[in-house]
């Protein structure tokens, strides 16, 4: 291993020997790591590192992302690249990202809340008034005015939470968009399972 190269993570974890979690309890805080099987643990953990550490060295060495992907499998000691779309794995790399960027997953998670919440507001019909009956009082006219006015504030408002989601996607993901993409994917098949990951 090329210790010296990652000395600059937020963890040394090329640099310690035997059990990680024992060696570093700090990795026992972050969502997944305890409960990941202990056959080739330590080596999930080095290669979750060396790719989304926003300090590894590989993000500079290497823009092309399977580029990166194989060299943190040969620092790490694993085979294969981790495969996200299983269940563990996802919530190993999701609870790093998490730990590492805390912030800026709780602004994501607030900030998408927001934009579904003004998106259902928009799609929502205008309530027309309806004809009155004998002892119903006058019906109060829509005023439309305010309406359009109301609709071009939320599209206005959505779009700049477009921007703020699209800065903090980068920063928190970087050029993985396959992590974020993964995470879509759990999210509508799935909510309990996010939920558990203790990310959303």
């Amino acid at each position: 291993m090329a210790i010296k190269r990652f000395d600059k993570l937020i963890f040394p974890v090329f640099s310690t020997e035997g059990n990680l979690l024992e060696a570093i309890p700090q990795l026992k805080h972050i969502d997944g790591f305890k409960d990941c099987h202990k056959e080739k643990r330590n080596e999930k953990i080095r290669y979750i590192l060396a790719m989304y550490d926003k300090k590894s060295p590989l993000i500079d060495e290497l823009a092309d992302l399977e580029q990166r992907k194989a060299a943190a499998c040969h620092e790490s000691g694993l085979l294969a690249p981790l495969d996200l779309a299983k269940a563990t794995n996802l919530r190993m790399v999701l609870g790093f990202l998490f730990y590492q960027h805390s912030e800026a997953f709780t602004m994501i998670a607030y900030l998408e809340e927001n934009f579904q919440r003004n998106t259902k507001e928009l799609m929502a019909p205008v309530d027309r008034p309806t004809k009155k009956k004998n002892n119903d009082p006058e019906p109060i006219p829509v005023d439309m005015s305010k309406v359009i006015a109301l609709r071009r504030s939320l599209r206005q408002e959505n779009s700049s939470i477009k921007d703020d989601l699209d800065q903090l996607r980068r920063e928190v993901f970087g050029d993985n968009s396959e992590v974020y993409e993964e995470l879509q994917v759990v999210r509508r098949t799935s909510p309990e399972a996010v939920a558990k990951m203790k990310i959303a």
